[in-house]
């Protein structure tokens, strides 16, 4: 069985955090601007995905709703 030799540098990417990626109005009208360079879900393509504040808003509502 052959092996790729590699060295330590994967370690450093274990521990590592995600970079932040907010979704505001501006992501959206990229999406749907630059979608036909791209293939995606019909979804994304038409824009119909939630904003950070959306979801925020939709999250709050959600679980200020008591239980019956």
């Amino acid at each position: 069985m052959r092996r790729l030799k590699v060295g330590d540098a994967w370690k450093d990417l274990i521990d590592e955090d995600l970079p932040s990626c907010a979704v505001d109005e501006l992501t959206k009208d990229t999406v749907e601007k630059e979608s036909s360079r791209f293939r995606a879900s019909m979804r994304i393509i038409k824009g119909m995905f939630w904003t950070d504040r959306e979801y925020e808003e939709f999250r709050s509502r959600v679980l200020g709703t008591p239980l019956p």
